[in-house]
């Protein structure tokens, strides 16, 4: 951090956040449509979103530590609106008349018509939970001083996936998948991701040190 210069606003140009804000608006979206699918890991029930959560869990901490709790903000509310735009195209398609040499409109709708009960589900909780993880981030670094990333970034995920879970997992899938099911899957796939944080921390570390070097700066959401 001696190396790198302090910044304490935002009036400095960052090379590297549209590559990563793409990349993160990308996982979202991949994760909103594989998560209609139920998937058993290890004898435990999850959502297949979960298998790209990993990529959620380092973009996304790397965003809010690199570039402060505004730039994740804006970030966040760009995936919100590609969700938006996603959810509002697919339905578009399935209105539109099927061809006669194809047959597979049934399997098409029963993919994508829960897509948007999960993507409205979706969208509540990205916004809860991602702004929630960016500010525990954003201040857990004003009061380290910058030091101990691997505890902010634990600890925004423990809250965050909480608080996602809460809202999401019924909102989503109650009345389709029982009750006892959900609840398994709630706690099942809040001690994955918080696992995954912990597993991901080398990668995320390595990740935030090296782009902070490429950015040159140390970036602070407070005025010193």
């Amino acid at each position: 951090m001696d190396q790198l210069k302090l910044s304490y606003d935002d009036n400095w140009k960052p090379r590297y956040l549209h590559f990563l804000a793409a990349a993160l608006i990308a996982v979202y979206l991949t994760t909103n449509v594989i998560a209609a699918k139920q998937a058993e890991i290890f004898g435990f029930v999850v959502t297949a979103g979960t298998i790209t959560f990993p990529f959620v869990l380092v973009l996304g901490d790397v965003i809010s530590e690199i570039y402060g709790y505004r730039r994740s903000r804006q970030v966040i509310f760009s995936g919100f609106f590609a969700m938006i735009f996603f959810v509002i195209i697919t339905q578009l398609a399935l209105l539109l008349p099927s061809a006669a040499s194809w047959s597979d409109q049934p399997a098409y709708e029963k993919v994508l018509n829960i897509i948007p009960r999960i993507i409205l589900a979706s969208l509540t909780t990205y916004i809860v939970s991602d702004l929630v993880n960016a500010l525990i981030i954003s201040r857990m670094k004003v009061i380290q001083n910058g030091k101990g990333f691997p505890l902010r970034a634990v600890a925004s995920t423990v809250v965050a996936q909480a608080v996602d879970g809460i809202i999401f997992y019924p909102l989503a899938f109650l009345g389709i998948i029982p009750v006892p099911v959900l609840i398994e899957i709630f706690f099942t796939s809040w001690i994955i991701k918080v696992a995954l944080e912990i597993i991901a921390l080398p990668i995320t570390t390595l990740v935030v040190r090296n782009i902070k070097r490429l950015e040159g700066i140390e970036h602070f959401d407070k005025t010193p």
